[in-house]
């Protein structure tokens, strides 16, 4: 038999509590933090598009007098498309649950545990997920490649594009698409790959440097359009630190200690570190050229309690629908193939 009651005091409280939820799963990783500014929110559409300069504007000139001006038409302008992943967490309340939790109170706190517990299982599975994804050749990079391409794309799929050449519909790969490519110090991993060697053999991991950290920072780095966070495993996070302390550079950015999150900081950059990171990698971005871009009707959005059929149970679904965008890949870059020095 229905109870309209439950259903209406859980499904309301499911509702208020969602963007704590939201709020909670962006303040607690440090990538997701970081990421939490850069959400933005469309109404709908078969894709996401952003425009990609992709060459020079040739018609700036100099002139004098009656000179004749310049008028022509420009190709440096492509777009990149991204296309949507839809994430779901599910909420269920058997039938006993639902007799042993009458009053509203002990509803609330029902739900409170199931919604802490369902918070906590959605933040490691898109924190994992926003970091390690790649790309999809199939779908030309506007996916990702894991869980049949339904999943978001990762910093992974962003930024390395050796092995993830295909984003946003943009085959990096290729000589007149350089414009797309950002920058990779693999340590003679790649050019081993792509020379049919073992990498193993004959490119070993190398340790961390802070030359290493000041190539990579250079080289995405255009005038006063550096990167804002360089992103490491725990392991290359405690030598960039032993580094610093031996040059006596250690500094760290005090909002990011107060928010309770370990940090230091490397060319005005903050340097943060997330076990979802690969243990040889150091990822150095500009997040003035990354965005989360969602759909505003499935962003954390609640789907009351219904009953199950055939069981004794009810449900309700909270949706997401979103993808990590970059629309100058070209100022991101990464270290890989590195391994902590002491």
């Amino acid at each position: 038999m229905p109870n309209d009651q439950f259903d209406a005091i859980a499904t309301s409280t499911l509702q208020r509590y969602s963007s704590t939820l939201e709020d909670n799963v962006f303040s607690c990783r440090p990538f997701m933090f970081w990421l939490a500014p850069k959400r933005k929110s469309i109404t709908g559409g078969r894709s996401i598009v952003k425009p990609v300069m992709s060459g020079e504007n040739t018609t700036v000139a100099s002139y004098a007098g009656y000179d004749t001006l310049p008028c022509v038409p420009q190709k440096g302008i492509t777009a990149a498309e991204y296309t949507c992943a839809q994430y779901v967490v599910s909420i269920s309340i058997c039938g006993k649950e639902e007799l042993i939790n009458k009053g509203k109170a002990e509803v609330f706190d029902l739900l409170e545990a199931k919604t802490v517990q369902a918070e906590e299982s959605l933040i490691e599975r898109l924190d994992h997920d926003l970091i390690n994804n790649g790309t999809s050749a199939d779908e030309l990079g506007r996916t990702s490649d894991g869980n049949d391409n339904k999943d978001v794309i990762g910093l992974e799929g962003i930024i390395n594009w050796k092995a993830n050449p295909y984003l946003g519909g943009i085959d990096s790969s290729r000589d007149d698409c350089a414009f797309w490519r950002s920058f990779i110090d693999s340590a003679g991993y790649w050019e081993a790959v792509e020379a049919e060697e073992d990498p193993a053999v004959t490119a070993p991991p190398i340790p961390l440097s802070l030359a290493d950290l000041g190539n990579l920072y250079d080289c995405v780095s255009c005038g006063n359009d550096t990167p804002d966070l360089f992103l490491t495993s725990k392991g290359l996070y405690q030598s960039y630190r032993g580094l610093a302390e031996a040059v006596g550079t250690l500094s760290f950015n005090q909002n990011m200690v107060d928010l309770g999150f370990q940090n230091l900081m490397y060319m005005g950059a903050t340097v943060m570190w997330d076990e979802y990171v690969p243990d040889d990698t150091v990822y150095a971005v500009n997040t003035k050229y990354l965005d989360l871009t969602y759909w505003s009707d499935r962003w954390f959005s609640v789907d009351g309690f219904r009953k199950m059929p055939h069981q004794d149970s009810r449900c309700a679904y909270i949706f997401m629908a979103m993808q990590l965008c970059t629309n100058q890949r070209r100022r991101h870059g990464m270290l890989c193939n590195r391994r902590p020095n002491c």
